[in-house]
């Protein structure tokens, strides 16, 4: 239960800095977080390598 609230918590920050309008950089944070909180409540770890392989494409920090 306290993976999905930090799952919820983390996307609904990020759709929050979406909404306004803030860059990319400002909610990667979050979008990761919330990432590995669903990665423990399917049971799945997320590593760093994948998340540095998702947020590559969005060019972040350059």
């Amino acid at each position: 239960a306290a993976a999905i609230t930090r799952a919820k918590a983390s996307l609904q920050q990020v759709q929050e800095t979406i909404n306004n309008q803030l860059p990319l950089d400002f909610w990667t944070i979050d979008l990761r977080a919330a990432t590995q909180s669903l990665g423990e409540i399917l049971g799945e770890e997320v590593t760093e390598s994948v998340l540095d392989r998702i947020f590559s494409r969005f060019c972040i920090g350059k």
